[in-house]
């Protein structure tokens, strides 16, 4: 295979990351944003409000479905309610809430 001598760059110089690659490696970025955006936001919110704050770095990089997979991650982890599952709510609408409050004094009135 002979090197087009009219190319700037050699054809290997120019490939791009693949997407599924991208898009694994953004999964545990967009968690820890969705995790600081609950903490800003302790009564929830929706993605579409916060955009560039959940995708971050990866803004532009990578498809709505890889913020369904963080908060099925933070879900997970105890970090959320919402689970991220199913239903006909499109991603961008997906409104993430707040852990369930844990009840330390084991049911007792405060």
């Amino acid at each position: 295979m002979e090197a087009d001598p009219d190319a700037l760059f050699p054809a290997t110089a120019t490939i791009r990351p693949v997407l599924e690659t991208v898009e694994e490696r953004a999964v545990p970025v967009i968690t820890d944003n969705l995790r600081h955006l609950l903490h800003d936001h302790p009564g929830g919110f929706r993605v579409v409000d916060h955009t560039r704050a959940v995708f971050g770095e990866f803004y532009g990089q990578v498809r709505e479905l890889v913020v369904r997979k963080a908060v099925k991650a933070l879900h997970q982890q105890g970090g959320t309610t919402t689970t991220g599952v199913g239903g006909t709510v499109k991603t961008r609408a997906l409104v993430v809430l707040p852990p369930a409050s844990k009840d330390v004094h084991g049911g007792a009135d405060r």
